[in-house]
């Protein structure tokens, strides 16, 4: 819908609009149909001065007027209708029940996500777990770094030097993490220490193979002004493992155990999914409430639009007892016995309600 619960502008429009209409019509019936039926039975001297009743001279505007009365719950369903589309207290009641059921679906997706995570219990200070993680990234660029010194030529370009330092830095910063999580987990303490060894020895062997290559990039290149410290192999031995000690230390102290981590992610994940969860029900909540909210509207416009019909057709009575007024006045003043029939004097029936169709567009 695209008009306000509260504005109910387009309904006074809609009355106006057939009020206008009935205005029209009746003053044109008038002045025409039942002027001239009037003159009709008037050279006929009908009714008779005698009748009790004059029925039978107003089958005609007795007609048109009931025409007009079904008129005004036409026009006003077709105003209405223009307006709301296809929208009806039927369709409102469908989409509330959808969206509850909906709702409630989300509901208990959330729930069974949080039983899910319940079941999840870690051990330790996951937040600590997750500082830990941004100081190996630090360490990682900085090994990154180092790394890319090692490769480094002065003169050269240096995209070359960048690629295999970053992927080489990465590559030796994962191996660590990986290899110390798994001696970690060793429970036989003696293999636990030889695979320590094992680690320490590889990875100083690693070192002093990429500080090797950058003395001789260094020494091979324009560095003769660059102090022999820093060109030292050793130097740079030291450093490359104090980042691998310092990747291993954190691991060892303060990384939990394979099953934790993936307790962790799975914990995580289903986090975002309860929050997820927890953001759609706040979204449908405010849906529902909204097509609650319409549903009022459609209820409030009914008892509207049954109180306008019935203003209408009260008015429609008057143009008919109106036209019957000018009918008799019309039929005296031209009847060639200059009579006043017996019939004039008596109360005409009034107009029937039982062919009105009433307004059915918030029913559907």
């Amino acid at each position: 819908m695209k008009f306000k619960f509260t504005d109910w502008s387009f309904l006074d429009r809609q009355i106006e609009a057939v009020e206008s209409y009935l205005k029209k019509a009746h003053e044109q019936f008038k002045q025409t149909t039942v002027l001239h039926e009037a003159l009709n039975y008037a050279s006929k001297n009908f009714p008779h001065p005698e009748d009790e009743t004059f029925e039978s001279c107003l089958t005609t505007i007795r007609a048109y007027y009931g025409k007009l009365k079904n008129e005004v719950s036409i026009k006003l369903q077709g105003g209405v209708q223009q307006v709301l589309g296809a929208a009806n207290m039927a369709t409102a009641n469908q989409n509330i029940g959808n969206k509850e059921k909906e709702l409630q679906a989300e509901a208990d997706k959330k729930e069974r996500l949080a039983v899910d995570r319940g079941r999840i219990f870690i051990n330790g200070d996951q937040t600590s777990y997750k500082k830990q993680q941004t100081r190996l990234i630090i360490f990682a660029i900085g090994e990154c770094l180092w790394t890319v010194s090692a490769f480094l030529k002065l003169g050269d370009i240096l995209i070359i030097a960048l690629c295999l330092g970053i992927v080489i830095g990465l590559a030796q910063i994962s191996v660590v993490k990986s290899a110390t999580q798994i001696i970690k987990e060793i429970d036989d303490r003696k293999k636990r220490k030889v695979y320590t060894i094992v680690a320490v020895a590889a990875f100083f062997a690693l070192s002093w193979l990429l500080a090797l290559l950058r003395y001789w990039f260094i020494h091979q290149g324009s560095a003769t002004g660059i102090p022999f410290i820093v060109m030292n192999p050793l130097t740079f031995v030291a450093i490359n493992m104090l980042f691998i000690a310092a990747t291993a230390l954190i691991v060892i102290f303060h990384y939990p155990g394979k099953s934790q981590i993936d307790d962790i992610a799975k914990a995580d994940k289903l986090d975002k999914e309860i929050q997820a969860a927890d953001v759609r029900c706040r979204q449908l909540n405010t849906e529902l409430t909204g097509l609650l909210k319409e549903r009022e509207f459609f209820a409030e416009l009914r008892i509207r639009l049954s109180h306008a019909e019935k203003k209408l057709h009260e008015k429609v009575n008057k143009m008919f007892d109106e036209a019957v007024g000018a009918f008799k006045n019309e039929n005296v003043a031209k009847r060639k016995d200059k009579t006043f029939p017996q019939s004039f004097k008596n109360p005409h029936a009034p107009l029937s309600d039982e062919s009105i169709e009433h307004v059915q567009v918030l029913e559907n």
